[in-house]
Parts: C-alpha cells; sequence; structure tokens
C-alpha cells in the first residue's frame, strides 16, 4: 500500500512538473513582440540609448514582479541589449563596443596583461553604475575580465585551457615531435 501512494505521488508531482514546463513555454513563445506592439516610450528610450540601431527582437517580460521589454539591436554592425520599463527608463544597457574605445583607465589595466588580444568589449550600464566586460585571449587561453570606469578588476574568469597550435602531440608550439 505504502508503494502504492508514493507511485502516485510521484506521478502527481510528474504531471505537475510537465505542466509548468508547458506554461513556461507557452509564456516563452508568447513574450516575443513586434516594434508596433512596443509602447511609445520604450520605443523612443531604445532608439535614444542606441542611436541610429536596428530592432532585431523584442521581448515583453516580467522581472521581479513588474513588466519590463528586453530589446536586442544593432549599430554599425554591433550589437545593443536594453531592458527598459513601460515608462521609458533604461534599466540596463549592454552595449558592444570596439576595443579602441574603452576608457583610458580599462585600456591601462588591460595593458598590465602582456601580449594579450582583446576579442570583445561591452559596455555595461545599471543603475547608473559603469563597467567594462572584457574578453582577451592570451596565451591560447581565453579571459573574461568585468573591469570598472576606473579600471578596477571585479571579476577575472579563465574560460579556455591552454594549448598549442600545431600538429605535434606536445605542448610546444613547434611541429617537430621532439
Amino acid at each position: 500500500m505504502e508503494w502504492r501512494n508514493t507511485m502516485n505521488g510521484n506521478m502527481i508531482r510528474i504531471g505537475l512538473a510537465a505542466m509548468a514546463l508547458g506554461v513556461a513555454a507557452a509564456w516563452a513563445e508568447e513574450n516575443e513582440i513586434s516594434e508596433e506592439q512596443l509602447p511609445a516610450p520604450v520605443l523612443a528610450a531604445a532608439m535614444k540609448a542606441c542611436p541610429g540601431g536596428a530592432i532585431d527582437e523584442i521581448e515583453k517580460e516580467m522581472e521581479e514582479g513588474a513588466v519590463v521589454y528586453e530589446i536586442e539591436m544593432k549599430v554599425d554592425g554591433k550589437e545593443c541589449e536594453l531592458t527598459i520599463a513601460p515608462d521609458g527608463t533604461v534599466l540596463e544597457i549592454e552595449q558592444e563596443i570596439a576595443p579602441e574605445k574603452l576608457p583610458k583607465k580599462v585600456k591601462a589595466t588591460l595593458d598590465k596583461f602582456e601580449e594579450a588580444t582583446v576579442e570583445e568589449a561591452v559596455r555595461e550600464q545599471e543603475n547608473g553604475e559603469v563597467s567594462y566586460e572584457v574578453v582577451i585571449v592570451m596565451d591560447g587561453q581565453r579571459i573574461e575580465l568585468e573591469i570598472t570606469e576606473k579600471g578596477k578588476i571585479t571579476e577575472l574568469e579563465v574560460k579556455g585551457q591552454k594549448h598549442d597550435d600545431d600538429d605535434d602531440d606536445d605542448d610546444d608550439d613547434d611541429d617537430d615531435d621532439d
């Protein structure tokens, strides 16, 4: 009898979980909207935040119980992602920028990583605070850095493992097997 109650309870839990996944999937599909459905203040804020940008995707979402609009745009081939409240308040901006457009203090911090190549740079603004997410490649390793406007590293994460680019089985960069 106990086995049957446990099995019935598990079946109910599985059914509820499947239903919850179905509702989540339906919400994910339904939250994408067109530019025409976007409130005028949100559209105006997006165009002001990313001048000359073209909208790629818009999603209407709930964050902390409030409606927000997640907008992905392209400006001169670079990505610009925005989170905007219905009244047009820009809550967050993530904008891809050219490495040469990084502020001097951020560049000075990156100069400490000798022989590193900047692969990607993103300017992030949230709650009035600006920071830069920079991905560098150094000695075959991909490193993600979060750097403040003042040049302070607040996060550093090594993503790739050191590797050599030749065809032999050793750990050096020459093609000789010895």
